[in-house]
């Protein structure tokens, strides 16, 4: 199930757009200090290159603290194993036959399914996703990049 109710602004968005209901508007919370965290050793090669692609970006745009490696590591895991299984049912298949000849769905279409999921989820912790930065306040214009495209334009050129 979804979040209810409207989704919450930030105290900088909500003096940006003024405040219309005139309600107090409570004093920032404390704040960890952005930066990107240090990538975890334990992460996978292909976790590691999805870390060094998406950290600096979300790093530049204000958008990491070092309480997030976890967080941000979860994702980067999350898209390696969606990759893994991608990359086994590009090369046998959504399916296969059983010893006793039945067609039977890959354990990857499953697979792939719950970290794309997953992935999805915590893409939009960040701002990976075009509603998902509307919603931190992150300002989108036709100039700005939109980071899931980069990414897929730098996969596509061979990091070019």
């Amino acid at each position: 199930m979804g979040k209810r109710g409207p989704i919450a602004k930030s105290n900088a968005q909500r003096r940006l757009e003024g405040n219309p209901s005139r309600r107090p508007i409570k004093e920032d919370a404390v704040q960890p200090a952005r930066g990107i965290p240090d990538c975890p050793d334990w992460l996978s090669p292909e976790a590691k290159e999805e870390w060094a692609r998406v950290a600096p970006e979300l790093g530049r745009l204000g958008l990491l603290t070092q309480l997030d490696m976890a967080l941000l590591a979860g994702y980067c895991v999350s898209c390696a194993l969606w990759r893994y299984a991608q990359d086994v049912l590009n090369t046998q298949g959504t399916t296969y036959v059983t010893v006793r000849g039945r067609l039977e769905i890959r354990p990857e279409v499953a697979i792939a399914k719950m970290a794309a999921e997953q992935m999805s989820s915590l893409a939009a912790e960040f701002g990976l996703t075009p509603a998902s930065r509307a919603r931190l306040g992150i300002a989108t214009t036709h100039k700005d990049i939109d980071i899931m495209e980069a990414l897929r334009n730098e996969n596509n050129n061979g990091g070019n």
